[in-house]
């Protein structure tokens, strides 16, 4: 008889083996992936603590021969306490980033993974220096034990000093060469939905500089207790365990979102529970549980979650960064606030005019998209482009395919609805495409009324100039016929001459 085996993988082993789920499927990808993961820890443990982000990035070949470079990338953050370092950056599924709180990973395995990949790829250990201030400098070189998803340390040093930040160093094999004109592009995304950031990118005469274009750092995103209708059952039934001791009226205002001592009461009589049950009781009766549970989610007086818990870049910021970096003749901001399954969100958007934007040369107008401020570049095919290019009825606001129009949209939430562990396009959520759809017609009302006050101006200046130039001669004319000096037409008639940039 046929016996099938069975094997268990340990994270480090599972995520090895499945780099594809990363977008470490080709030796493009493991290049900029590598970056953008590495540069996403970065700007997360500078905002943090609310300090100006100085970030560097340098990659140099280490064999050219093999396709070997080393990615090293420097901020001035929190830092990492030196005996948690090897934990922290060499063993998966621990991160900062399993709370209830916005930041731009999804599952903080992002970094790992490239750390993982480059050194099992090379055989090289990767770096890390880091120091919180204390005045100890901790570098490690380190390995991951991919069967048992423990850090392998090779050496440690400690060093006095008072820098404060980390460096992150990793000898991986990829296609820098194919892999830069993705990563300036990100790099330049990346400057505009972060406009407080300096960012240096190095590769040997390749030097790319970004400077701030503000010292305003939007607000840190705080961290929530989760809302009733967002709990998963596995989330719920851990959540009572550690509470099991105190009745369920004491439980739910205590340990959920939003969720106060009336909207408690209201939903006990809903969900036909006594006020004063122990959460021990139900969550040691199947039937009690299965009922708590969905009249959690089958209250529909819940308040929605509040996003101020949120971080986003706020009107002034969005249009002063797109002002500067694409330089526009005109921009309108437009913002939408909502939520999905109990997890607050924001949609705000940019729709900027003319100026340096140019004609789209495929008809489409181009869309910007950002999650969490952090640009999206590939697999466009998602709910934002669909929603702005294809849900807009664009006639309505008098703007046709030829006119210079690019769209920044940015959506800021506690949970991403990302489609894969890539982090490269957003998913179908009926609520948030709801909320970018009436932001982009906000956005575009401003826009619209712009535009065509500079079109109205611009039919005027040319018929002002058509006037003008027969002034003009007949002036010269009469001045001619009775020799008589020319009168100061300028002066004379201002609104004629008037010029529009």
């Amino acid at each position: 008889m046929y016996q099938e085996e069975y094997l268990a993988l340990s994270p480090s082993e599972f995520f090895l083996r499945f780099k594809e789920t990363a977008g470490l499927d080709n030796p493009k990808k493991v290049v900029y992936v590598s970056c953008r993961e590495l540069l996403e820890n970065a700007i997360d443990a500078t905002e943090v603590i609310g300090v100006l982000p100085e970030i560097s990035i340098n990659i140099s070949p280490f064999d050219k021969q093999n396709g070997w470079y080393e990615i090293r990338v420097k901020d001035n953050g929190v830092g990492v306490r030196g005996d948690l370092i090897p934990d922290v950056f060499g063993r998966l599924m621990l991160s900062s980033k399993y709370q209830l709180r916005q930041a731009r990973g999804l599952y903080g395995l992002g970094g790992k993974l490239c750390l993982l990949f480059g050194s099992s790829e090379t055989g090289q250990p990767f770096k890390v220096v880091s120091s919180v201030g204390d005045g100890k400098i901790h570098g490690y070189s380190m390995r991951i034990d991919v069967v048992k998803n423990q850090p392998i340390v090779v050496n440690h040093v400690i060093k006095e000093s008072k820098w404060r930040g980390t460096i992150v160093s990793v000898v991986t094999k990829g296609n820098f060469k194919r892999a830069f004109p993705l990563i300036r592009k990100y790099l330049h995304g990346f400057s505009l939905i972060n406009p407080y950031v300096n960012l240096k990118f190095v590769f040997e005469d390749t030097i790319l500089q970004f400077k701030h274009v503000s010292i305003a750092i939007p607000k840190p995103p705080k961290k929530i207790k989760p809302h009733p209708k967002s709990v998963t059952r596995f989330e719920l039934t851990k959540m009572m365990e550690e509470h099991k001791n105190i009745s369920v009226s004491d439980f739910l205002p205590s340990y959920f979102h939003r969720v106060g001592k009336k909207k408690t009461d209201d939903f006990l009589k809903f969900a036909k529970i006594k006020t004063d049950e122990k959460v021990f009781d139900i969550l040691h009766n199947e039937v009690s549980m299965n009922k708590f549970y969905s009249a959690l989610h089958d209250f529909n007086s819940w308040i929605e979650p509040n996003v101020n818990c949120l971080s986003i870049l706020g009107e002034q910021l969005f249009l002063n960064s797109v002002y500067s970096r694409v330089s526009p003749r005109f921009a309108s901001y437009a913002v939408r606030v909502g939520s999905y399954s109990g997890l607050p969100f924001v949609v705000e958007i940019v729709s900027a005019f003319g100026g340096k934007i140019k004609t789209p040369k495929s008809g489409v107008f181009h869309v910007h998209r950002f999650a969490n401020r952090m640009p999206l570049l590939t697999d466009v095919k998602d709910a934002i482009n669909r929603t702005v290019i294809d849900g807009t009825n664009f006639a309505y606001f008098k703007i046709t395919k030829e006119m210079p129009i690019e769209f920044f949209v940015h959506l800021a939430s506690i949970r991403i609805p990302y489609k894969s562990q890539g982090k490269e396009s957003i998913a179908d959520v009926e609520e948030i495409i709801k909320a970018l759809h009436l932001a982009v017609i906000e956005s575009l009302k401003k826009l619209s009324k712009k535009v065509k006050h500079r079109e109205k101006t611009l039919f005027e200046l040319k018929k002002s100039k058509i006037i003008a130039k027969y002034l003009t001669k007949t002036n010269q004319f009469v001045s001619d016929s009775l020799k008589l000096p020319k009168h100061d037409l300028e002066k004379l008639y201002p609104k004629l001459f008037k010029k529009v940039d």
